[in-house]
């Protein structure tokens, strides 16, 4: 059965409630509360092998709607935050926007929150070397049934769910008016049939609905652990923040991809170079044997279905057809090493394939990036590195700009 972590922040300056739910329980397996966040590494070892989700206030957020045709989507994502400006009280640039539940065909929810409470979140979470995978609003975690308002109720705050992707939090002493201006402004065959509040105070929650008609049904449930019913209520897959240049998944992926043919052809060198250097250190102590058993079963791995003679040609023969031919490695490694820092200066272009010609020393890339202005930059910094580079022409396919660049050294 698994665990997750749920995180409750109710705001910047209040306590932050956490626990540990199993899937299908009724409580927690633990729980606690944290004055700041700046006490987040005290959750390093309940986070440890558990989904971390953390839940954000309401009014950090707004949930909103826009035109998107299912079509379109793909199309129309990068133009969404201009789709929503006039929703918005500042530049569409303070704000991060995460795509989430398809309403219908043609309309798609979007969260917006400020970019300034996110990064905050991300520096106090990687502080903390936690790193949630899941980060949503407290609203959205509300039960939701067609035709009926939800509303939480604690002490002076109340968040309200009054549909599949909408909500809103106010304070209590607004809650009567803005309620009753709800109801109001809400079509009449759209109005709901139940109000279900959950609330600590049964007297209070009953004086909050006195406004709206007496034929609303108005049901009350006692909610001492508001985080438990809030984690009670998660489904993965739901409308997550942690979208675009917050999702760690996409981080650790582009990552992974900008090194892993440099990483390859590195470490299967170092293997080779100690395995031939472990056999010419131990020819006379004794231990010949051992080694050659060591050295046999790091062949079979690196040379799948070879023979066991002439295993070093078998393996510079293997590293070969790997890098494309040719025999100068010790030229072609220096050249990579060259390229890492024109990698991490354009985080935008990604490899795609390589190949490199021994016998001219040189390696031809193949390149992906968001715009050609992005591979003239990543040659300029391949260029200050000692290096000679020719930019083929580029190809636009899917929003990106595919181009062949040939390196070589100076001399």
């Amino acid at each position: 059965m698994s665990e997750r972590v749920f995180i409750r922040i109710r705001d910047f300056d209040l306590p932050i409630d956490w626990g540990i739910l199993a899937d299908g329980a009724d409580s927690f397996v633990r729980q606690g509360q944290l004055e700041t966040l700046d006490q987040l590494d005290a959750l390093v070892p309940e986070a440890s092998g558990r989904q971390v989700v953390v839940i954000c206030p309401t009014h950090w957020a707004t949930l909103t709607q826009a035109e998107v045709p299912v079509k379109q989507q793909r199309q129309m994502m990068k133009a969404l935050p201009y789709m929503l400006e006039e929703h918005l009280t500042q530049d569409v640039d303070h704000f991060h926007f995460a795509p989430g539940l398809r309403i219908d065909n043609d309309t798609l929810g979007v969260l917006c929150i400020e970019r300034d409470i996110m990064q905050r979140l991300e520096a106090a979470f990687q502080q903390a070397a936690i790193y949630p995978s899941y980060m949503t609003p407290e609203v959205l975690l509300l039960p939701y049934e067609p035709a009926h308002w939800t509303a939480l109720i604690e002490g002076d705050y109340i968040a309200v769910r009054d549909g599949e992707f909408s909500g809103y939090a106010m304070e209590k002493t607004a809650v009567r008016d803005i309620l009753s201006f709800a109801w109001e402004t809400t079509e009449e065959d759209a109005r709901p049939t139940k109000l279900h509040m959950f609330v600590e105070d049964f007297l209070v929650a009953g004086t909050i609905a006195d406004d709206l008609p007496e034929d609303l049904e108005k049901e009350q449930t006692n909610c001492l652990s508001p985080l438990l019913m809030l984690a009670q209520n998660y489904k993965p897959g739901m409308t997550n923040l942690l979208q675009g240049e917050y999702s760690r998944t996409d981080r650790v992926l582009q990552q992974l991809k900008l090194w892993k043919p440099v990483g390859a052809l590195v470490a299967m060198s170092l293997i080779i170079q100690v395995i031939v250097a472990g056999v010419d250190v131990h020819k006379m102590n004794g231990e010949l044997e051992q080694l050659k058993a060591q050295k046999s079963q790091v062949f079979k791995d690196i040379v799948p279905g070879g023979t066991p003679y002439r295993m070093k040609g078998q393996v510079e023969q293997r590293i070969g057809s790997l890098r494309g031919g040719g025999a100068n490695s010790e030229g072609f490694l220096q050249m990579l090493v060259k390229l890492e820092p024109g990698f991490k200066a354009n985080r935008g272009v990604t490899p795609l394939s390589f190949n490199f010609e021994g016998k001219r020393n040189e390696l031809r890339l193949d390149l992906s990036a968001g715009s050609y202005q992005m591979l003239e930059q990543f040659k300029k910094a391949v260029e200050a590195e000692g290096l000679v580079a020719e930019l083929g022409s580029a190809n636009q396919r899917d929003n990106a700009f595919i181009g062949r660049m040939s390196i070589r050294s100076e001399s």
